[in-house]
């Protein structure tokens, strides 16, 4: 299957005229995240020699993700050597096992999630999003699970390159507003089948929840329509839900010049 066989016309061929290892040196020489409190290591190797891998690198939620950049990778044909970098990616796997170890950069406050990374040989780096100001951008970035799209983030993104992204926090629903991304597509975690732009763009938005509570303490969700929410929505247990919390989107960032 084809980009074009998806209905995805247009893509530019990417070029690499960097390679993630040029960057390695700097963050190693400590030039691209200023000192916070935490790290309180310099380095997840550091932190890998002083107390080992705390907890277990595995794909997220056992190769979810995994299939769906697969999915991905063949259908918008992206090459094997994406640069890609993989803000708050905890110690998940996925788009190093799809793209390859030396391709992706796991970016992340969680020291000991990224020093089990660091052991097992992944590239990693300790450090908020927001804070990140390298001197090279990147095909790809993956934004899973994630609320935060930091602008310093998606400058990072090279001109045709991707953001993807799921809508769990309501990343995708804040990139259908970025007026340098366009929506390419989407992939339907439950069936696995692309899903079309303009199909895509109908599924983001949001709907108001209420929670309810049974006589034994069990607790249930009721979705509720605009004149039901406009009754109760100044219930504190009324809530925003992001839609498609679960389906992966698909952005290319436009080339301006």
């Amino acid at each position: 299957m084809t980009a074009k066989d998806e209905g995805i016309e247009g893509k530019k061929e990417s070029k690499f005229p960097k390679r993630l290892s040029d960057q390695l040196k700097r963050i190693k020489s400590k030039k691209d995240l200023p000192q916070t409190d935490y790290p309180q290591y310099s380095s997840a190797e550091e932190l890998a020699k002083l107390r080992g891998p705390m907890i277990e690198t595995q794909p997220y939620q056992n190769g979810i993700l995994s299939y769906l950049l697969e999915k991905a990778k063949s259908i918008l044909e992206l090459p094997e050597d994406l640069e890609i970098l993989y803000p708050g990616s905890n110690a998940d796997t996925s788009a190093a096992d799809i793209f390859g170890k030396s391709h992706v950069l796991h970016l992340d406050t969680d020291q000991e999630a990224m020093a089990a990374l660091s052991k097992a040989g992944y590239h990693t780096l300790i450090g908020r999003s927001e804070e990140y100001k390298p001197d090279i951008q990147y095909d790809a970035v993956i934004f899973w699970n994630s609320g935060a799209t930091p602008d310093s983030i998606l400058n990072l993104i090279k001109p045709n390159g991707y953001a993807i992204s799921n809508n769990y926090h309501g990343a995708a629903n804040i990139l259908i507003e970025e007026k340098d991304f366009e929506i390419i597509g989407a992939i339907n975690n439950g069936n696995k089948e692309f899903i079309q732009p303009e199909d895509a763009r109908n599924l983001l938005g949001y709907h108001y929840v209420q929670i309810k509570v049974d006589r034994d303490g069990n607790t249930s969700l009721h979705k509720l329509t605009g004149e039901q929410y406009e009754s109760v929505k100044d219930d504190p247990l009324v809530q925003k839900m992001d839609n498609s919390p679960d389906v992966m989107f698909i952005y290319r960032k436009k080339d301006t010049k």
